[in-house]
């Protein structure tokens, strides 16, 4: 007599066996003599994302296919602020595309970690949804669309695996936060950053081409102009001819806010400088020579 036990497990294994037609192993040694492994999945039209941080930066790598025969793929590009690497797979070489879904999330959803090694084969991991944001940015400034953890048991090599619901759809694939952490790089954010890769090679960025620094402002200047802030941004260097020149800021002006929204350090910056923002104006304020002032600046690209 069969249970429900026996039919979720059943379930899982049907779900896991397809998922498995589109993943692949992504083994080697870096530069440097270290191992490293992690999972590919065929998103499509025989493209391969995987975790950025997982593998070394190559023009090509050696992956292992469901049938266990070997092939070489080209780097399309990576965008290591979303983790995010594509390559492109021989024209010759057929895998099943992946079934995936931008659909919402929610904590105590069920997932199965589905990944590849290149000696043993295919590997699951059932596991629980056990943290749901909204969008966020990476320290190093990426977008990534929603916040998910997964609370699932993953080894090193589980980088990049397909994290896939319980009506067999990939979700995303997983990489490793703070303190071994397991997050998922959602589906939408994959596909952004997919065909920009595809169609640039590369991710714009906002720029500004300035270097600056946190200084603290004098308690003077924050009860005359009534400044929340206790700290600015000092310029201490403007790159000839970028957006900040353009714009007219000079070196010793301090940046209190922009968008009407308070900046005290360099990375509160990095909000503003999306792809998203490219040619958009700054509205700036800032204390130049002891005065508060306006001034509007043009997001640049990098």
């Amino acid at each position: 007599m069969s249970t429900t036990l026996q039919s979720l497990s059943q379930e899982l294994t049907t779900f896991v066996e397809a998922t498995a037609s589109t993943i692949v192993a992504i083994a080697g040694r870096s530069q440097r003599g270290r191992g490293f492994a992690a999972t590919g999945i065929h998103w499509r039209d025989n493209l391969i994302v995987t975790s950025a941080e997982a593998i070394p930066p190559k023009d090509s790598l050696i992956v292992t296919l469901p049938d266990q025969s070997t092939c070489r793929v080209d780097c399309i590009g990576t965008d290591p602020t979303t983790d995010i690497a594509v390559f492109k797979l021989p024209y010759d070489i057929n895998l099943s595309p992946i079934s995936q879904t931008t659909d919402p999330v929610a904590v105590g959803h069920f997932v199965v970690a589905v990944g590849r090694d290149s000696d043993r084969g295919i590997f699951a991991h059932l596991g629980l949804i056990n943290s749901v944001g909204g969008p966020w940015q990476s320290l190093s400034g990426g977008d990534i669309d929603q916040f998910i953890r997964v609370d699932v048991n993953l080894r090193r090599s589980g980088a990049g695996s397909a994290l896939v619901n319980a009506q067999g759809q990939i979700i995303g694939f997983s990489t490793f936060g703070p303190h071994r952490s397991v997050l998922a790089i959602p589906a939408k954010t994959i596909n952004r950053v997919l065909q920009q890769l595809q169609d640039k090679g590369r991710i714009s960025r906002g720029y500004l081409g300035l270097g600056m620094q946190p200084v603290k402002l004098p308690e003077s200047l924050q009860q005359q102009y009534g400044l929340a802030n206790e700290s600015g941004i000092m310029i201490i260097s403007v790159e000839s001819g970028q957006a900040a020149e353009q714009a007219g800021i000079v070196l010793g002006d301090i940046l209190v806010s922009i968008d009407k929204q308070v900046v005290q350090d360099p990375q509160e910056i990095q909000p503003f400088l999306t792809s998203q923002n490219v040619g958009k104006m700054l509205q700036i304020q800032l204390i130049r020579g002891g005065k508060l002032q306006g001034i509007s600046v043009t997001v640049g690209e990098r």
